[in-house]
């Protein structure tokens, strides 16, 4: 493997990759829940796969290596074996493997086995990339390190951009918010109306008094005019606006994903069973940083949202969930939280999150525990599979990579975002998607005005408010 120093910035390297399809950013902008650190980039992948069904098509460029039906996640596992890729395998860097698993690839493994596919699903179920060469930055401001194996090295295109970057280094003041479209044309609004959100919610609740379900994450769809070559500089403006631990841009053929999820949904070290969670369910909003009582402000969200009984009630459901998902890949009686319900403070909110982990079992891939654990609780509810039949049955669209996880894999680690604050762009318009937790005594319109504050960042960002 070789290693060559970076003196350019990711945005400076990004700035060279914008709109290369292929290309990947996952950047970490804070590190409010100590899970922050590292900033990753890496363009043009060797190989890919992309799911749709039960269907894995196997790729290198533009040839299609196999076609492999059945069960999709074993499909991956293999995928990733033959390319020197296993959870408990030896520490590497390379090859590095990025990407997403989308939320209706939930119907292929797991609580959700076999649900229907929602019509409208026009994004690859899981895309992963495979990738010969990664630039690697531990800390804002530092050098970074090219990471690239003997057999393959720098692809021309990662090459290329890395030599732009460096020859002009550009910082994140380099960005701007493009002109176009117009600032009133940016503006988020519901792609369905609110009376729709507000009659689900009511079919939620009418099953929980059913005896149905007791928890179902139910989420709306806002949409604004951006543009598409320009998934790099919305992100810029949202890691300024509202930074999050995992954040980034995934661009694909079929579009770009701009994350900024401040949820964990897996991480597992090198030469390290223990496999953790942290799930996050309740939210409170929270004064901007800038104004005067924010100090003040923050304390007493923080006390109404750990003092609320409704809040921990819904979070400790989530708990018990996951405790049980991660018991079923751990050993036994290795299952621990380690820290329950404490308050995750960001720019526009502040969240309840526990930390889950066990110590993962030595005869568990890819597949068992994806099975076991996708899609996350929080972001479907309880019991998971009554909740997901519920989720499909009530909202008018498929979810795609939002819900879904975002994140890499390398050989003996995984570190993978639950996708939330997570929107997709496609021919100019961006899709962002929000939702909450649905309980018995949820109050509608607060829950309907929960999702718009989930939606601050982007709305945000789409205004270009904090660039700098």
């Amino acid at each position: 493997m070789r290693q060559e120093v970076i003196t350019a910035t990711p945005w400076a390297l990004m700035a060279e990759l914008a709109g290369v399809p292929g290309t990947v950013m996952l950047h970490s902008a804070s590190n409010a829940d100590g899970v922050g650190a590292s900033t990753f980039v890496a363009s043009t992948p060797w190989r890919e796969i992309f799911v749709h069904g039960d269907e894995a098509r196997l790729m290198q460029g533009d040839e299609v290596l196999e076609l492999r039906r059945g069960e999709p996640a074993l499909a991956i596992e293999r995928w990733l074996a033959d390319v020197g890729v296993s959870l408990h395998g030896e520490a590497r860097a390379l090859p590095w493997v990025a990407g997403y698993f989308g939320y209706e690839f939930g119907a292929q493994v797991g609580a959700g086995h076999k649900l229907p596919r929602p019509r409208g699903s026009t994004w690859p179920d899981a895309w992963l990339g495979v990738y010969t060469a990664v630039c690697r930055w531990e800390q804002a401001g530092e050098h970074g390190i090219a990471y690239s194996s003997r057999a393959h090295g720098v692809s021309p295109r990662l090459a290329q951009a890395m030599a732009g970057a460096t020859s002009a280094p550009l910082s994140s003041s380099g960005w701007h918010v493009p002109s176009a479209p117009r600032a009133d044309e940016r503006e988020l609004r519901p792609r369905f109306d609110d009376e729709g959100y507000l009659a689900a919610i009511a079919s939620v609740q009418r099953g929980i008094t059913a005896g149905e379900v007791y928890q179902v994450n139910i989420a709306r769809q806002l949409i604004a005019a951006w543009p598409s070559a320009d998934a790099v500089a919305l992100y810029h403006a949202l890691s300024c606006a509202s930074p999050a631990p995992f954040g980034g841009v995934l661009q694909l053929a079929a579009g770009s994903i701009v994350t900024n999820s401040p949820e964990l949904f897996l991480r597992k070290r090198a030469g390290d069973v223990r496999i953790e969670t942290r799930p996050i369910k309740g939210t409170r909003r929270r004064a901007p940083a800038e104004d005067a009582t924010a100090a003040r402000d923050e304390a007493a969200v923080v006390n109404d949202l750990l003092a609320s009984e409704k809040d921990g009630a819904e979070h400790d459901m989530i708990v018990d969930l996951e405790r049980n998902d991660l018991g079923r890949i751990c050993e036994i009686g290795s299952v621990r939280v380690e820290r329950h319900g404490y308050p995750l403070v960001l720019p526009q909110l502040v969240h309840r999150v526990s930390q889950i982990a066990g110590d993962l079992r030595g005869d568990v891939g890819l597949a068992a525990m994806l099975g076991a654990m996708f899609p996350g609780g929080s972001i479907t509810g309880a019991p998971k599979l009554a909740a997901m039949q519920m989720i499909a049955a009530l909202e008018p669209f498929a979810r795609g990579p939002y819900c879904g996880a975002i994140g890499y894999l390398t050989s003996g680690e995984v570190s993978l975002s639950v996708a939330i604050r997570t929107a997709l762009l496609q021919g100019g318009e961006l899709v962002v998607t929000v939702g909450g937790g649905i309980v018995a005594d949820s109050v509608p319109a607060a829950e309907l005005e929960e999702t718009q504050t989930k939606a601050l960042g982007f709305a945000a960002a789409l205004r270009g408010d904090h660039v700098r």
